[in-house]
């Protein structure tokens, strides 16, 4: 018979990772979806197309799209590159 614990395992079987770097990675993973959902409604005010995000980020249409849906995350030089596209667009929005 199997004892029953009361406190939680201190380390998962998630790649190792414990159960509280698991729900960081999880508000982490939310704080980002949100913005990209913010950088999204922004690309559609500024008029740009999915595919000329995907020209400027050197990446396809259908991975801009992903990544604007919170189903995929960028590569970090990518997402880098995004950073900057987005802040340039906020700059030109507000002058």
């Amino acid at each position: 018979m199997m004892a029953i614990v009361d406190s939680p395992p201190t380390e998962c079987h998630h790649n190792g990772m414990t159960q509280d770097e698991i729900i960081a990675v999880g508000r982490t993973r939310t704080r980002f979806i949100e913005e990209l959902e913010f950088a999204r409604g922004l690309r559609r005010k500024m008029g740009l197309t999915l595919n000329e995000m995907g020209l400027l980020l050197q990446a396809s249409r259908t991975a801009v799209y992903r990544w604007e849906e919170g189903s995929r995350i960028p590569r970090h030089r990518t997402l880098l590159r995004y950073a900057k596209i987005v802040e340039r667009m906020e700059e030109s929005r507000d002058s």
